[in-house]
């Protein structure tokens, strides 16, 4: 109870001091000059602290005490005249600041600017001292060698580059020595055979029309009747024969998988995902049709002696 008592007499008495300050201000709310009782009505005491920095930087610290209240401070939202007036003087300065070092800046770079065009101009000319010369001389090998060092520096913080990868033609010439190739280099190499077997099948498929088209032959003579293939699949034997690599294919992959337990096949599919999806099987078939038509040619053409 006595606390209570003691926090109630203490509000009782901060209202008060409330009540005195707010009936000092109603007195001065209209006033044209401030005067120095005025000023010892309101102040109770001033505080001025030791100021730090230097310059346009130098800040001090100043409480006010005033009667009844205490200590007062301005919110931090509200900006007095003579701030803002201090904060445009402030600025104005900065500008005029950076303003006279940019033409400084600019003065200092035209003049050097001058000065090696002029110093060009004697040396073209022939025209420097001994002094200048050797001057010259000792700036450019600064010059080179400071470049030296940022290369290297620039060359150690860069990753190593990766070794640049053998030619084909590197690898078929180590391949004639009978020397071993690295299983990437095999790869390779296996690949670009690959393609060499394919663009094969175009230029045949090319030359068999080149042919077809200077000797005059007709389609019908030629083996390959564009124009009758419904009637040679009606053929006795057609579909049967074309059935065959279907048939070879499945007994290949029962066989197997009845020898080597399910690995075959998980080889198979591991080599065939990568094409055998929806978005590749257009493309898929026109390969096979064009590998097969190729074929064909090249069966006629260089075993039957047909073109």
């Amino acid at each position: 109870i006595a606390e209570w008592q003691r926090q109630i007499e203490n509000w009782n008495a901060d209202r008060l001091k409330t009540d005195q300050f707010i009936q000092l201000v109603k007195r001065y709310t209209d006033f044209s000059e401030l005067t120095t009782p005025m000023l010892n009505e309101f102040i109770e005491k001033v505080i001025v602290h030791e100021g730090e920095g230097r310059g346009n930087d130098r800040r001090q610290r100043i409480d006010i005490y005033l009667n009844f209240i205490g200590a007062f401070e301005v919110p931090a939202h509200i900006v007095t005249p003579a701030e803002v007036e201090e904060q445009r003087r402030q600025q104005e300065e900065q500008a005029a600041k950076e303003a006279r070092s940019k033409e400084l800046a600019k003065a200092r770079y035209e003049k050097r600017k001058a000065e090696k065009r002029e110093f060009t101009a004697r040396k073209k000319a022939g025209l420097l001292t001994p002094e200048e010369l050797e001057a010259e001389e000792k700036r450019l090998a600064h010059n080179r060698e400071w470049q030296k060092e940022w290369r290297e520096k620039r060359k150690a913080s860069e990753p190593e580059k990766p070794p640049k990868q053998k030619s084909i033609k590197e690898i078929m010439a180590i391949e004639k020595t009978g020397a071993d190739l690295t299983p990437e280099e095999k790869e390779r190499l296996a690949a670009y055979r690959s393609n060499i077997a394919s663009y094969s099948v175009f230029v045949g498929i090319a030359f068999f029309f080149i042919v077809e088209a200077v000797s005059k032959t007709p389609n019908a003579e030629s083996g390959l009747r564009f124009n009758t293939i419904v009637e040679d699949i009606k053929k006795p034997g057609v579909i049967a024969w074309a059935l065959v690599p279907c048939f070879s294919g499945i007994v290949t992959i029962v066989v197997g998988n009845l020898i080597f337990s399910g690995e075959f096949v998980d080889h198979v599919l591991g080599r065939t995902s990568s094409i055998l999806s929806f978005d590749k099987t257009l493309l898929l078939i026109i390969q096979f049709i064009l590998a097969g038509f190729g074929e064909e040619i090249a069966l006629r053409g260089f075993f039957f002696g047909e073109t």
